[in-house]
């Protein structure tokens, strides 16, 4: 016999817009082990610019209130997008994405990009 689970659905702002961030792209959500959410994303002035870094922010299980968005993720002269957070089976919560770095010779067009990741707090 099948185990039918509730879907739970709903939409709410994480964080009011900010200047400094104007643009944010590719969200990730993952359940923590003690129920609360973890979302990250990227965000800065362009997609592509050497300023976009990735960000997060945590919604208590017990309070329901998202957490200021924090930078988790900046490295230095490249553009950091694509995030995915994963948690193991142990609980530790894991943070992949790509750091792109514009080429010389074809600046606008190719990219280099290297697969980071790092464990998230």
């Amino acid at each position: 016999m099948a185990v039918r689970l509730k879907a739970i659905f709903r939409i709410e702002k994480i964080f009011r817009f900010n200047s400094r961030l104007p643009e944010s792209y590719a969200s990730t959500i993952a359940e923590m082990p003690n129920g609360d959410l973890l979302t990250a994303w990227f965000g800065g002035s362009k997609e592509g610019a050497n300023d976009i870094a990735i960000y997060s922010s945590r919604l208590s299980k017990e309070i329901g209130e998202w957490t200021e968005p924090k930078l988790i993720a900046d490295t230095e002269g490249t553009s950091d997008q694509n995030p995915v957070l994963f948690v193991d089976k142990n609980g530790a919560v894991w943070l992949f994405y790509v750091a792109f770095e514009k080429t010389h010779v074809f600046e606008m067009t190719s990219h280099t990009s290297v697969i980071m990741y790092k464990k998230v707090t």
